[in-house]
């Protein structure tokens, strides 16, 4: 949040917050094998998954585990509020992209929420 802190500062913007966490391979828990957000979306990479051989299992068990990291994390943070995205041009900073999937997740979760009612 430092990074995306600074960039709002700079130019004048509302800072909003999407919780995300990473998904790592079974065995070497810094490699992305996917991402989920708060609401349970998730980004799999699948070249990665076929790769390290990880089973659905691990990934629905993990998804699980992260999306409750994420709910501590909220509460620890006094809650995030509800994303205003409708009619709005967003800018997604992330200070650590390896893999991609964090941001695709958010870019997921980002078109469904511009969907929503």
């Amino acid at each position: 949040m430092v990074v995306a802190r600074q960039v709002a500062s700079k130019l004048h913007l509302i800072l909003q917050v999407i919780a995300v966490k990473k998904i790592g391979a079974p065995h070497n828990s810094e490699l992305a094998i996917g991402a989920v957000c708060e609401d349970g979306t998730r980004v799999i990479d699948f070249a990665a998954v076929k790769l390290q051989g990880v089973t659905a299992d691990y990934l629905d068990r993990q998804t699980k585990l992260k999306k409750e990291e994420i709910r501590q994390l909220i509460l620890r943070l006094g809650g995030i509020s509800q994303l205003q995205v409708k009619k709005r041009d967003v800018i997604v900073v992330d200070d650590g992209i390896a893999t991609g999937t964090s941001m695709q997740v958010i870019i997921r979760y980002l078109r469904k929420n511009r969907q929503a009612k």
